[in-house]
Formats: structure tokens, sequence, C-alpha cells
């Protein structure tokens, strides 16, 4: 049987990577870029739970208001798929540690500052619980909870590398979507509607992130092992140090592809209306 000698055209290969999430990603890069945002791509993040390095699709800087304005976005591509959360009426509870912001705020403060972010605004739609649906049945939704999860270690690493730098700075984990969204409610009867944003509350409780009760010093650590090694426990321990100052509570935005310019005016016009004035920076060392 003679060999097929078949070569792929560059029509082959762009309707392969269509049925892949890249070109949803490197469109997402592209909008932020547009936006004046600095875009790093295909950023690697250590999973204290899996003891092992994973990538996060998007890390996404700004500096506005003189904050650094970090977002950690992982992006979801799916042709057929609808993602759907279950939202409780009256308005869910909000509470001042889902503004994930360093170094930290005296609350007092930080009420003062930040109270007309949009992630403190209990008329914004915050889910409890969500469901992926296919056509008429319910698929699996696994991926949103990996989304979950992958963008929270990831903003936890982030701020861990960022940790010594003296500057005011503020981590919105978001998760996009292509796809569309919708939130789920029930008063008299059941209400769906399509909304494109919705928030999502997610606990990251992990004995793999609290900090050890006994750290070993950089110093004695520097003489025990190779280099590479004490540069990963470095690492470690400003990601237990950024955990410890977060707490466990995250409060993660869902965006469809629609609706990111939207979301990029409208956080940019919030965080420019900060005060700042109470926002104090650590003193340098040393003089």
């Amino acid at each position: 049987m003679a060999k097929s000698n078949q070569r792929h055209t560059t029509k082959d290969i762009c309707d392969f990577l269509n049925k892949t999430g890249f070109p949803f990603e490197m469109k997402m890069a592209k909008l932020l870029k547009q936006k004046k945002w600095e875009v790093e791509q295909g950023q690697t993040f250590i999973d204290l739970e899996e003891n092992k390095k994973r990538e996060i699709d998007i890390v996404a800087q700004k500096n506005i208001n003189n904050i650094l304005v970090n977002l950690v976005a992982e992006c979801k591509s799916s042709q057929i798929d609808s993602w759907i959360f279950v939202v409780p009426t009256g308005g869910a509870s909000r509470f001042y540690m889902d503004v994930k912001h360093s170094p930290k705020i005296p609350l007092k403060e930080r009420k003062q500052s930040m109270d007309h972010l949009s992630i403190l605004n209990f008329k914004e739609p915050l889910a409890t619980n969500f469901i992926v649906s296919n056509g008429d049945k319910k698929s699996d939704s696994t991926p949103i909870f990996d989304a979950l999860n992958k963008v929270v270690k990831a903003t936890l690493y982030h701020a861990g590398k960022q940790y010594s730098e003296e500057k005011r700075r503020l981590y919105f984990p978001i998760v996009l979507f292509s796809g569309p969204i919708f939130s789920a409610t029930y008063k008299k009867s059941l209400s769906v509607t399509k909304v494109n944003y919705i928030q999502y509350r997610f606990e990251h409780e992990s004995d793999a992130y609290k900090a050890d009760k006994e750290p070993t010093p950089f110093e004695d650590l520097f003489l025990k092992v190779d280099y590479f090694d004490f540069v990963k426990k470095a690492e470690i321990h400003l990601v237990k140090s950024a955990f410890g100052e977060f707490g466990h509570q995250y409060l993660v935005e869902f965006i469809s592809e629609s609706k990111l310019r939207w979301y990029l005016n409208r956080l940019e016009s919030e965080i420019q209306k900060i005060n700042t004035e109470h926002w104090k920076l650590p003193q340098k060392s040393g003089g």
C-alpha cells in the first residue's frame, strides 16, 4: 500500500486550532493589549497541592491611579456548552476581604476607599452553584471548577512573586468564557437570564498553602540545598505568605467574550476613584 504524502495546508491547521482554546486565548490577550494592559500568556505557577508547576492562560498588569492592577485569567472555549450559575434571591453578602490587595489597608480605610468597587456591591449577581449544559443535557462541570482552582492558585503565586515590591497592588482572578453565561434564580417560579457576567465565591481551604509552624530560615536553607531547590522553596514560602494575607475566600468573576471590554472599562473607572491617601506603602529598609 502506498503511503500518503499529503501535507497539511494552512487552512487545515487553522481548522485544527479553532477546535482548541488557543485562538480564544489569543483574542482575549489582544483585546487586553489594545486596552493598554501588559500581557503575558502561558505563565507557570506552582500548585502547592499537587506539588508541581502548572500554566495559567493570561496574567495582565496595568498601572491605574498609582495602583498596580493584576488580572489573573483562565480562558475557556466551547462551541456548544452554556454555563449556568445558580443565584439566590435577595442579594448575597459581600466582604471586604473579597478585595485582594497589598499592602493591607486597615479595615476602616478600606471601607472608605473601596466601597464603590463592583465586587463589594451586593446588587451584583453572586452565584452559589454552577452547572454546564450541552444542549438539553447536563454536562460535566469540571471545567468550571478547574478554572476556579487555577485562577486562585495562580493569583497567590503571582502575589507571592510581587511580595517585596513597594507598590500598591490589586488582584482580580477572572475566568473568560467564549460561550453564553446564564443566571438561574427562583422567586415564584424559575427565572433564567443571559447575563454574560457573574461573580462566584470560591473557598480555597488547603493545608498545603498554610504557613509552616516552624519555617526554616532562608540562611540555613541556602546552606542545605542546591540553588534550584532553594529558589523553589523560597517561592513556596512567598506563596504561603500571600495565602496568609489573602485568606481562604476568593471572589472570582466570570466574564463572557462579549463583556470583557465593558468589564475593563468599568474596572478602570472604579480604580481611578480609589482614595489612596491612607493606603500606606511599607517603609524602605536601610538608608
